[in-house]
Parts: C-alpha cells; sequence; structure tokens
C-alpha cells in the first residue's frame, strides 16, 4: 500500500507523513529528499522547476518509491501539480490512495514564513498555485487547517490504516 499526501509546500505533507509512518511502522518517503540541490536553489530564487526537470525528478521518486514498497507500506509527501503526474502515479501504483491537502493561500505562506531553511519560498508558491491542475484521479480531500492529530485520524480512517 502507497498513501500519497499531494499539496504544495506549506501544507503539512512532512509533518502528517512523518506522524503517521510514526504511528504505524511504515517508511516515510519525502520527494524533497530526491530533489538535487540546483533544483532547489532554483526554486530559492522564486523560479518554478521546468518541464523537463519535473518529468526527471518524478521518474526518480516513482523509482525510490517501487524498491521501497518491496519493504512493506509506505506514506509519502509529494507535489504533484500536472494531472498527468498524477495519473502516471494513480496508474502505477495500483494499491495507492491519494489525499490532497488543501488550505487557504494566506495559509501555506504563513507557514512557509516560518520555515527559513526550507528551499520554496512565497514567490515561487504563488507561481505554483497559479498552475496548479484541477486534480481529476480518485482521491480524498484534507483541510490541513485543524489539528495535525484530528488530520491523521481523519487519513487513517479513509485508508487501510486503521
Amino acid at each position: 500500500m502507497l498513501i500519497i499526501l499531494m499539496g504544495p509546500p506549506g501544507s503539512g505533507k512532512t509533518t502528517l507523513g512523518r506522524k503517521i509512518a510514526d504511528r504505524h511502522g511504515i517508511q516515510f518517503y519525502d520527494m524533497d529528499d530526491a530533489m538535487p540541490s540546483a533544483l532547489k536553489e532554483k526554486m530559492r530564487k522564486g523560479e518554478l522547476i521546468s518541464d523537463v526537470e519535473r518529468e526527471s525528478l518524478l521518474a526518480s521518486v516513482k523509482s525510490d518509491l517501487y524498491g521501497l514498497l518491496q519493504h512493506g507500506p509506505v506514506v509519502a509527501g509529494c507535489v504533484l501539480v500536472r494531472e498527468k503526474h498524477r495519473r502516471e502515479f494513480f496508474e502505477s501504483f495500483p494499491k495507492c490512495i491519494f489525499f490532497k491537502l488543501v488550505a487557504p493561500p494566506e495559509v501555506l505562506s504563513k507557514r512557509l514564513q516560518g520555515r527559513q531553511s526550507h528551499f520554496f519560498n512565497e514567490a515561487a508558491l504563488q507561481k505554483m498555485l497559479a498552475t496548479e491542475e484541477r486534480i481529476q484521479i480518485p482521491h480524498h480531500l484534507v483541510d490541513v487547517t485543524r489539528p495535525v492529530d484530528d488530520i491523521v485520524k481523519d487519513i487513517e480512517n479513509q485508508s487501510e490504516l486503521k
């Protein structure tokens, strides 16, 4: 089983993913860890990665996830802004459950401001939010403005993690 937490930076993918993984003794995978430093530096400057860079990064992420799934369930935090990429993950991982983490832009901005060491900044966030495509694959919407423990319980209840 693969649980994918999708959302923009600041939506809580890492916080929620780590908490779920710890509670259930499963692996957590953070797409940020697979991102080359050159791409992080680009986003630090407020730029978005190109389609070619995104394709390469997502191929690496998929490969990593295939390997991790050989050892058991995984919860992963991923930024998937294009529907074609979501569809690729949906078709590549048959036992995948998608959760779209949502919060108002001002909440995301405030969270990013509190994370000075993170490579994603306000300018890149606004560009990303403007280009994010409507999600069409089966998924669960999760309001991430609520307490973390409540969100984790909702994700557990909507997945096979009970």
